[in-house]
């Protein structure tokens, strides 16, 4: 019985004692916050790491310690918080990155559209025969070569030729038919409109040889003969071709 009672007595002085203890741990976190909160004598103290009051981390500390569950939801939070501003980052970095490939792809555009005025040929279909080149692949450069070599580089035009065939870039009735494309989106495609004729000759020079990169085999499929290939790869040359 007296031991049970001892036993008793000294396990009631060990709580005592860790309450008293926990107590003076509060006490003392409480003075230290007291103090940096009134200024410490008018002196605001900061911590090193992104100049935080210390106060304030001091407390968020105490309030984690506190209450877990307050902590784990700020930690979401400062992780939500930072995948957010990596997004931004990487998004800027991104239209940066745009912008400098337009920038770029601007002043190459400017550049081969002056070698053709320096070759002494039209600009006036420049922009179709870019917009025809990104279309289905066929270089801008032999694009304009055919053009000019098949008609001199003529806009809308039924002009014909004794073997038949018509238009701008002078494609024959069933050829045309099989490569048909509307290249100024109005819904048809015109074997006489400057528009449609490029980009059906892109569309045929890709299929026939320029998708793999056969120029020869490309030029030839569009007119039977050597000579003519040799001649609008020459020109092409001048505009900067290099193939």
């Amino acid at each position: 019985m007296i031991v049970l009672v001892l036993r008793s007595e000294l396990r009631n002085k060990n709580l005592r004692e860790e309450r008293e203890v926990l107590f003076m741990r509060k006490f003392f976190i409480a003075g230290i916050l007291v103090l940096l909160m009134t200024g410490l004598g008018g002196q605001k103290a900061y911590a090193q790491v992104n100049y935080e009051p210390l106060e304030l981390k001091l407390m968020r500390a105490v309030e984690e310690a506190l209450n877990p569950e307050l902590k784990r939801k700020r930690e979401e939070e400062e992780e939500k918080r930072k995948a957010e501003e990596e997004r931004e980052r990487k998004e800027e970095e991104q239209k940066k990155i745009e912008e400098q490939k337009r920038i770029e792809e601007e002043r190459k555009n400017e550049a081969e559209k002056n070698k053709m005025i320096e070759a002494g040929y039209k600009i006036d279909f420049f922009k179709i025969y870019l917009a025809a080149s990104q279309r289905f692949g066929t270089p801008w450069q032999i694009l304009a070569a055919v053009h000019v070599v098949e008609t001199g580089q003529r806009g809308d035009t039924s002009v014909s030729s004794y073997a038949g065939a018509q238009g701008p870039m002078q494609f024959m009735p069933g050829t045309f038919a099989a490569y048909a494309q509307d290249g100024d989106g109005d819904g048809q495609a015109n074997i006489n409109d400057v528009n449609d004729a490029i980009h059906t000759a892109a569309n045929h020079l890709a299929a026939n040889g320029f998708a793999y990169g056969d120029a020869f085999s490309a030029l030839y499929s569009y007119n039977h003969s050597g000579s003519y290939v040799n001649y609008v790869l020459s020109i092409a040359r001048n505009f900067g071709y290099s193939g």
